[in-house]
């Protein structure tokens, strides 16, 4: 996914529109390699699930699959062409724009059955769509004012496809009924007061490149699916660990829980002294603005999950404060991630 003009991203570009305004956006499958061949999916896809099977390209197959001495599945299975389809998640929009998981879409053209473009168009399965486009697709905005985001949902592979950066925010705005006193403009540092956060816990393996683990729970009937993924690292916008400068001052954050499993209950921590640092103040969850702001000293929030708070730093100038975690994984009862690298992001 790339944004124009600035290259390939991770994760992808983020929409700002305002209520009322509705707009149209083509999404193309661009994933192709310098000769124009479609690039084969980094990840290990699991053909055992219900998944977006593209017939011409790959079969769908069945277990039970071999295992070497070791119990690790020897089909080696590689998607040799990336199915996508985008949905924006929270967003209300007509059903042929929703991104259902059967919509999909090939770099080089094959759609799933039930893609859809503008006026219901629907191609038969394996059909042939010029350039691999979806025609425009309408977007009403026409909903209370919320940070929806937007994310790959084509069948069997979301998990896959969002791990690998397909996603990013689809904020919805409304300046004629924003509650007034939130923080706006830009601060010392040059950062805006209103940030975008997006939490996601990810692997990396030795040679720094995107790690998902390929050795399935039920090796014989589902050799590559792992039902819930847990990372070592945190990434926030796609960096790993950043650290943001601060003024003494108040700041707007739209926090969104990109992770493909892990809950977390999001706190402040001066790094020093184990204090707490500065309590939030919640004024927005997935569907829009709260009646009033609700201070709250820890943020539980689950995967796909948005909450928007507003934090006072004025009492904390010359501190260094940690965004640390405290939720167990699997959540509630799992292990404790106080002692680890997620327990800070």
């Amino acid at each position: 996914m790339a944004a124009p003009g600035i290259g390939d991203t991770y994760l992808g570009p983020a929409f700002v529109v305002k209520k009322g305004t509705p707009i149209k956006i083509r999404w193309h499958n661009n994933l192709k390699d310098t000769n124009g061949n479609p690039l084969p999916h980094p990840l290990a896809v699991d053909p055992s699930l219900h998944w977006a099977a593209v017939p011409a390209q790959d079969n769908m197959m069945m277990g039970p699959f071999p295992l070497d001495a070791g119990g690790q599945s020897t089909f080696d299975y590689t998607l040799r062409s990336v199915p996508l389809v985008p949905h924006v998640h929270g967003g209300e929009q007509p059903g042929s724009s929703d991104g259902g998981p059967d919509g999909w879409i090939t770099p080089d053209g094959v759609a799933g059955p039930s893609w859809a473009s503008v006026g219901d168009v629907q191609p038969a399965i394996g059909s042939y769509v010029p350039s691999g486009d979806h025609d425009l697709n309408p977007y009403w905005n026409d909903q209370p004012a919320a940070s929806a985001w937007y994310h790959d949902h084509a069948l069997g592979l979301t998990r896959l496809n969002v791990y690998m950066g397909l996603a990013s925010g689809y904020l919805i705005t409304d300046p004629a009924n924003e509650p007034s006193g939130l923080p706006t403009g830009s601060d010392s540092f040059g950062n805006p007061k209103d940030l975008a956060l997006i939490i996601q816990d990810r692997m990396f393996d030795q040679y720094g490149e995107l790690y998902y683990p390929a050795l399935g729970l039920n090796p014989v009937d589902h050799p590559f699916w792992v039902p819930e993924f847990f990372g070592d690292t945190m990434l926030v916008n796609g960096q790993v660990w950043p650290v943001l400068d601060v003024d003494p001052a108040a700041y707007r954050f739209r926090l969104f829980n990109g992770s493909n499993a892990r809950f977390y209950e999001l706190g402040l921590l001066n790094k020093a002294s184990k204090i707490a640092g500065p309590a939030f103040n919640q004024i927005a969850t997935d569907g829009g603005y709260l009646y009033r702001p609700v201070p709250v000293n820890d943020l539980t929030i689950a995967p796909g999950e948005r909450a928007e708070i507003v934090v006072d730093f004025s009492a904390f100038a010359g501190q260094s404060l940690i965004l640390r975690n405290k939720a167990k994984a699997p959540y509630p009862k799992g292990a404790p991630a106080n002692s680890g690298p997620t327990a800070r992001s």
